[in-house]
């Protein structure tokens, strides 16, 4: 699991005269014959302000580097439509609305056809509806200094569609999940030097859930990938207190009560599932400042993961095997550890940082069975046939350790020359089984040099670089998107640009120019190979 933040642009609500200003961006790329279009508008009206546009993205079967060449099928198009709008109720009131919306079809999975096991593997429907109404308040002179309170409404819908090879049977997986929530925090300066921030979250999901066998035209309901009308709820209270000790000293304290509910109904061998799972998790962060320019950071944090539906109420094809549902699951506990440097100076900034991770309890794919076989028997003849998969369950496993470095610095070496260079490096390791932990990254960075000749346009040029990864789990040897020997390290050198000429921009990119053959450990397609890549903006993208 991991956490994708996307900060949505800034409106600057009823500034100014009533405006329409139109926006485009078209771009190409090569590797793929990528295709993507862009086109709205900003737009302001008394005390409104609005930011509304649709894309249109086409992917090609993807060109690898080297002799792979092109990945078929890896292509896929996507339609979405997105809108913010803004209110301004008074100074310190504004309401925001937002509206996306995606649709993709056909969406392929390489990695399926690639082992040969499979004639079609495809994601269709894969489509994404959000509604979110946000109010901010600002209350400047009272004790509670400004509320932030939000509801949503989300909708997804995935469709899978397979066929394994030399089978004429076809199985239509459909899986909706509808999430509706909320959230409020508030902010205040109770007592001099302590700034408060606290508040709750309330979030439901609901799973319709169907899978259709059609065999010689006739069409029989099964045993979907989710037991319908499962539901998973999850309600947290948390309080953050950022406390200033002295000139040079900043502490910041945290508290999170966290409660689960997952409700599945099963049916045979396992029942009804219900569980509940609650905890009440701390943090500490600590900064000295040493001096103007420099920061000590030291933080403390724990750590708690309550099993899903997708460990608990599953039943479908995975990466290499049939995962079957796992009752009896406890949560994930974890101890977090970092220490590390920032520094900010006219021609220096970034910052270092090391950490450890100390997981008990872990929840990882072990062999299992299912309806008292360890295989999935595909078409109940109770014998096991050549094409049908072991049975996979989660469990926890026992204690595990993670633990690396992370840094990013970029120095300005004058006016018009600036180099920035990043690189992490992480190690895991499964300490009850004695063996490394699933899908650990090898040691990745990043060097880049950019010239800025004038105010209009820059230049850089880059190489990223991943070190191998030979240290494999009993899961990732089982995985066939990771070859037996592990991933071998790799090198690209690329080069972009960035033009600006009035309200135009483009961006040229010329990406992996050695076309060098490479792929991302633990993933199930080979990154592209040579690659030009061109984007026109116009307006305020």
């Amino acid at each position: 699991g991991g956490v994708v933040n996307l900060v949505p642009r800034t409106l600057e609500v009823g500034s100014g005269a009533s405006s329409v200003i139109p926006e485009m961006k078209t771009s190409y790329s090569t590797a793929d014959d990528g295709k993507d279009l862009y086109a709205g508008f900003v737009a302001s009206l008394g005390s409104f302000r609005s930011s509304v546009g649709a894309t249109y993205k086409y992917r090609g079967d993807l060109r690898a580097g080297g002799r792979v060449g092109r990945q078929s099928p890896t292509g896929w198009d996507e339609f979405g439509i997105s809108s913010r709008t803004a209110c301004i109720i008074d100074k310190n009131n504004s309401l925001v609305f937002d509206l996306i919306a995606t649709r993709q079809n056909r969406v392929p999975r390489y990695d399926k056809y690639v082992c040969g096991d499979f004639e079609q593997y495809t994601y269709d429907p894969q489509d994404r509806d959000l509604l979110a109404l946000t109010y901010n308040a600002g209350m400047p002179n009272s004790v509670i200094h400004s509320i932030k309170c939000n509801i949503s409404y989300q909708r997804e819908t995935e469709g899978r569609t397979k066929q394994k090879t030399n089978s004429s049977s076809i199985t239509k997986d459909r899986d909706r999940i509808i999430t509706r929530g909320g959230y409020l925090q508030m902010s205040s300066l109770l007592v001099s030097r302590h700034w408060l921030s606290f508040g709750c979250e309330f979030y439901d999901d609901k799973i319709n859930s169907e899978r259709i066998q059609i065999q010689n035209g006739d069409s029989i309901s099964d045993r979907p990938a989710f037991p319908d009308n499962s539901g998973y709820r999850s309600v947290g209270l948390f309080a953050r207190d950022e406390y200033s000790l002295s000139t040079v000293l900043r502490m910041i304290l945290g508290l999170r009560y966290s409660r689960y509910r997952v409700e599945s109904p099963l049916g045979e061998p396992f029942g009804d599932l219900e569980e509940t799972y609650s905890d009440l998790t701390g943090s500490l962060a600590l900064t000295c400042r040493i001096v103007p320019e420099l920061n000590l950071v030291g933080r403390w944090s724990q750590g708690f993961r309550a099993p899903n539906l997708n460990d608990v109420a599953v039943l479908k094809y995975s990466s290499s095997g049939v995962d079957a549902p796992s009752s009896g699951l406890k949560p994930e506990i974890s101890n977090n550890f970092e220490i590390g440097v920032k520094m900010r100076r006219d021609n220096l900034s970034g910052s270092l940082f090391c950490f450890y991770n100390r997981l008990s309890d872990l929840i990882d794919r072990v062999p299992g069975t299912y309806d008292g076989k360890d295989f999935f028997d595909e078409n109940g003849n109770g014998v096991r046939d050549p094409s049908e998969y072991d049975i996979y369950q989660r469990r926890n496993v026992g204690e595990s350790d993670i633990y690396g470095f992370e840094m990013d610095n970029v120095v300005t070496l004058s006016d018009a020359w600036e180099m920035r260079a990043n690189c992490f490096w992480t190690h895991g390791e499964n300490r009850t089984d004695d063996e490394p932990l699933s899908r650990i990254p090898p040691l990745m960075g990043m060097l880049a040099v950019r010239v800025k000749p004038g105010t209009t346009y820059w230049i850089e040029a880059f190489c990223r670089a991943a070190g191998s990864q030979r240290r494999l789990s009993a899961r990732d040897i089982d995985d066939t998107r990771i070859d037996n020997n592990g991933t071998p390290s790799w090198v690209t050198l690329n080069l972009r640009s960035k033009i600006t000429v009035g309200n135009l921009s483009f961006n040229v990119a010329l990406e992996n120019i050695a076309d060098a053959t490479y792929k991302e450990h633990g993933s199930g397609v080979c990154s592209p190979g040579r690659n030009l890549t061109l984007t026109v903006s116009y307006g305020g993208m």
